[in-house]
């Protein structure tokens, strides 16, 4: 019964956190309204210094929450401070500063059932993203007739994900993600076998340079079709689409080179070029955190 209470409180505050914008606000106005610059402070510092909220943040061990917490107390003295001289500007200034941070600080406080949650939906993501990810491998298999990395896939990257599951059934969610991570990474190392290999002895197995500029056809594809797949899968960190964009726009530039090389009868010219994109996208790809030889 106790256990039950304790999950019932602490849902009750991520519901609380979803409300805070506009109750925050209306509250501190309806003080200031009220009795003016002094109890608006007065409310402000039991926020930021007495409630419930500034003790979830203290608890939640957030580094990121806890630095906003300190600022949010930073600029509260600051704005007392002012008040003492009889700077009212300055004072209403710093105050709004100090609500506006101690808001930042509470959202990023989430509490452990939050957090949990999150997490494990990650964890499932990444293992739907993984099979999407080893079905892409088998396919391409098949079609090259190749077992290029068909042993890893077996044998270590199979391991580690019943061994990621088995930690994820624990509730051990963060080794799980870790191992699942290199399962992930396996794999993408696996397909990039199945295109990869000596390029001399690849070039003994080719007709002419027109086989050869399809198969580098194929290999820039996949290695794009990948980095999307990662890319989407990452959507909340935007910030990687900035770091890989630069690659994908060079390496977007050089396919439609080599395409138009390869359309005017250039095909050695055209897997040159090509062989150029694709290291563009591994480039990409190595920037996500998946290392790809090459």
């Amino acid at each position: 019964m106790r256990q039950h209470h304790r999950i019932t409180r602490t849902t009750g505050f991520a519901l609380l956190l979803l409300l805070w914008g506009a109750g925050l606000g209306l509250l501190l106005a309806a003080r200031a309204a009220e009795g003016g610059a002094g109890d608006r402070a007065e409310a402000l510092g039991k926020l930021i210094l007495q409630s419930s909220a500034a003790a979830q943040i203290t608890a939640s061990g957030e580094p990121a929450a806890m630095a906003k917490h300190q600022a949010a107390k930073a600029a509260y003295e600051r704005a007392l401070e002012a008040q003492r001289r009889g700077d009212a500007d300055a004072a209403k200034r710093l105050l709004d500063e100090a609500s506006r941070t101690m808001f930042e600080a509470v959202r990023l406080a989430k509490p452990d059932e939050v957090v949990g949650a999150k997490k494990r939906a990650d964890y499932n993501k990444r293992v739907q993203s993984l099979e999407q990810l080893l079905q892409m491998y088998e396919r391409i298999r098949r079609e090259k007739q190749s077992d290029a990395g068909k042993e890893q896939v077996n044998g270590v990257i199979k391991e580690k994900r019943e061994r990621a599951q088995a930690l994820f059934d624990a509730g051990q969610i963060d080794q799980a993600r870790a191992l699942l991570d290199e399962a992930y990474a396996g794999v993408a190392v696996a397909m990039d076998k199945l295109h990869g290999g000596d390029i001399v002895t690849r070039s003994l197995n080719f007709k002419n340079k027109a086989e050869e500029y399809r198969y580098e056809l194929d290999r820039n594809e996949t290695h794009r079709l990948l980095l999307d797949q990662l890319l989407a899968e990452k959507s909340d960190r935007p910030q990687l689409k900035e770091q890989t964009q630069p690659f994908v726009d060079r390496a977007a530039e050089l396919r439609q080179q080599a395409e138009s090389a390869a359309s005017s009868g250039g095909h050695e010219k055209a897997v040159e070029i090509l062989e150029e994109s694709t290291g563009q996208l591994i480039r990409a790809l190595r920037a996500t955190g998946i290392y790809i030889p090459g």
